[in-house]
């Protein structure tokens, strides 16, 4: 495995791509939010893929043969390019456009925020639909339970294995938590799948009743949202109700960098956790979230009536139907998420575990180093020359840090050095993600686990994941690069009833922390009212391409 025998060693991580290709890093960057390591792109790649069509198997969209792992890039749902993941774009297209009922653009449009100029049309076909007549009703009125049942044996086995006193790591915790993730995956991805159809529904009877800016409000306050829950607790915890090894328990394997499975869980690294809850018992008690919940779905309930009073009622079933299975499948949709980070925090324990005993027999020299082989790799990483083949990929890593690329790109990305600002401020929009306005000073992040958020401060960032749900917590709004609004960081925001302008590009390089800006989640402007005393800010404003 060294540079084995003269053999020049690999960079899995770096990616290539026929020159047509279509890439996007929208919504797939918010799982996985740092450069990848080899490890990492192992579990999304050889797992993910799998799981990814199966889902697709389970709505009767593919057949049974296409679950597998492809050979090239321009078949696989998803390709790493310098360290980061991106999807794509024509490959879903095919498969999501040639659903009977269902549009490849609306598809592009629902990721993307628009659909190309060029795309190229996807005709419908009628060869799946009798498997997805038969599979799809199925798969739906299945999904919700199929994802608590999964949720809750995830859960158990990390408890178990992963979790504190849990009596030592199995031997094979690795390959266990590779087939955690792949399961947890294909459940997420049928489940991924109607909730981008129900949007699309929803779309258009809030169009046809002529109220097309009812979509947001009906996809807020949803209730039972995983993140909601944890929000609610961390209150709890902040006012002196309950303990911090309960919450751990329930959602250490939350962390920084969650979706790499190199980066750090609570379960791991308490002190975050606590740092969350201490900054909270500064909040007055108007910041319940519970109260923010309770707004969200206030709106939704009469956004709903107005929604049922202007549509004909023939009209009007069909509608209920849409409404109750669209908060049923996001919170599926949440469920299913949190089972895969499950399983990426499994795989985390065992490598790290792994790594500190070749690190203890002098095979490699940090207990991390395994982060830097794949999962076949690691089976013998024992073997001498290990170390050359791990430093080179932890040197290449590091450069990949050191540059972006393209949120969507054709071919291959040309990778650049960020410049230190970007080209100013003014005209910055997105996509409205959670409806409201709101104004206040910026606080750009990078690390949630070290923002120095100050409450009624207004979040701008480049890409959210879950463990952001506390920060979200003690903002007054939420700006985000990179996203959509099926992102987790437009779902949270509007269980919790603040203001989310989402795939902005660049706002996280173009507002300073300290500048005073309105954010308006109906139109999705960022308007500037202000600017700090002074730009002695940069280095506080400048983040990591996630």
């Amino acid at each position: 495995m060294s540079p084995h025998g003269g053999v020049e060693p690999t960079d899995p991580t770096r990616g290539s791509s026929h020159p047509g290709g279509f890439w996007t890093r929208v919504n797939i960057s918010e799982a996985v939010t740092d450069v990848m390591t080899p490890l990492c792109w192992s579990f999304w790649s050889t797992a993910g893929e799998p799981g990814v069509r199966a889902g697709y198997h389970d709505l009767g969209i593919v057949p049974r043969r296409e679950i597998r792992s492809p050979a090239t890039p321009e078949e696989s749902v998803s390709a790493c390019f310098y360290g980061r993941i991106a999807l794509n774009v024509e490959l879903l297209r095919r498969t999501v456009g040639a659903i009977p009922g269902a549009s490849a653009d609306d598809f592009e449009r629902d990721m993307l925020g628009a659909v190309r100029p060029d795309a190229p049309p996807v005709p419908t076909s009628l060869r799946r639909l009798p498997a997805i007549a038969v599979k799809s009703p199925i798969a739906q009125f299945a999904l919700a339970r199929r994802a608590r049942r999964l949720h809750a044996d995830q859960l158990a086995w990390w408890q178990a294995n992963v979790l504190g006193d849990a009596p030592g790591v199995p031997p094979d915790l690795l390959e266990q938590a590779f087939d955690r993730f792949r399961r947890a995956v294909r459940v997420h991805m049928a489940a991924r799948t109607l909730v981008t159809s129900l949007q699309a529904q929803v779309i258009a009877l809030a169009r046809r009743a002529g109220l097309p800016d009812l979509f947001l409000p009906l996809f807020s306050g949803l209730g039972g949202v995983t993140e909601s829950a944890l929000a609610e607790q961390l209150w709890a915890l902040s006012r002196g109700h309950g303990d911090i090894g309960s919450v751990i328990s329930r959602y250490g394997f939350h962390g920084s960098n969650e979706g790499n499975l190199d980066g750090r869980s609570w379960r791991e690294d308490p002190a975050a956790l606590q740092a969350h809850i201490t900054a909270l018992r500064n909040m007055p008690d108007t910041g319940n979230p519970a109260r923010g919940a309770h707004e969200a779905a206030a709106q939704r309930k009469a956004a709903f009536a107005e929604l049922l009073a202007r549509l004909p009622r023939r009209r009007r079933p069909g509608a209920r139907l849409v409404h109750r299975l669209a908060a049923q499948h996001v919170r599926s949709l949440q469920l299913s998420k949190e089972s895969f980070l499950i399983a990426i925090d499994g795989g985390r324990a065992a490598a790290r575990a792994q790594g500190a005993r070749l690190a203890a027999q002098g095979a490699v020299t940090d207990p991390d180093d395994l982060f830097y082989l794949s999962v076949d790799e690691s089976r013998t990483a024992a073997d001498a020359g290990v170390q050359e083949l791990i430093d080179f990929r932890r040197r290449r890593r590091e450069e990949y840090r050191g540059l972006e690329i393209p949120v969507t790109f054709t071919g291959m990305p040309t990778p650049r050095r960020p410049d230190d600002r970007g080209s100013g401020s003014a005209g910055i929009t997105g996509i409205p993600a959670s409806p409201g306005t709101a104004e206040g000073p910026v606080r750009v992040i990078s690390d949630p686990a070290d923002s120095g958020l100050s409450a009624g401060e207004i979040i701008v960032c480049r890409v959210t994941d879950p463990s952001w749900t506390p920060l979200f917590m003690r903002a007054k709004a939420a700006v985000i690069d990179i996203g959509s609004t099926g992102s987790h960081g437009a779902i949270i925001a509007r269980e919790l009833s603040i203001p989310c302008v989402i795939g902005t590009s660049d706002a996280s390089t173009r507002l300073y922390t300290g500048q005073r800006v309105h954010v308006d989640g109906y139109s999705g402007e960022i308007r500037v009212m202000s600017m700090p005393d002074a730009r002695k800010v940069s280095s506080a404003n400048r983040t990591s391409d996630a």
